[in-house]
């Protein structure tokens, strides 16, 4: 029996602005499935703006047969405000991998929570 199981490689992390959020989806090393497979994603706002906050992303990660690791790049953009810390999720969904008997996200969301970068005096 082939199985795969995905996820993020951590459930949260902190940006400053300016910055990108780097965020690895991995094939889980309990995974017997080798095969290339699919998995999409995109972005929720919680309490940051999609738009002025953060670049809301969304596409579909495509691993190649034996490939473990890929990376979702989220830009966070630096606005001239103090705000308190604010935050999105990026969602997994959507995995597809022909050939597999099972198939699941394990970690199907990472929290990033944007914090303000202190202004210059």
């Amino acid at each position: 029996m082939a199985s795969i199981n995905v996820k993020f490689t951590q459930s949260f992390s902190f940006q400053l602005e300016g910055t990108f959020a780097v965020l690895g989806v991995a094939r889980e090393s309990s995974s017997d499935f080798n095969g290339a497979f699919s998995v999409d994603y995109s972005c929720i706002p919680i309490s940051a703006t999609a738009g002025v906050d953060f670049s809301p992303v969304s596409g579909t990660l495509s691993f190649a047969e034996n490939e473990n690791l890929k990376y979702i790049e989220v830009p966070i953009f630096n606005d001239v405000d103090l705000d308190p810390m604010e935050s999105f999720i990026v969602n997994l969904s959507n995995l597809q991998a022909p050939g597999s008997t099972s198939s699941s996200i394990t970690t199907s969301a990472h929290s990033v929570y944007i914090v303000d970068k202190v202004p210059e005096a």
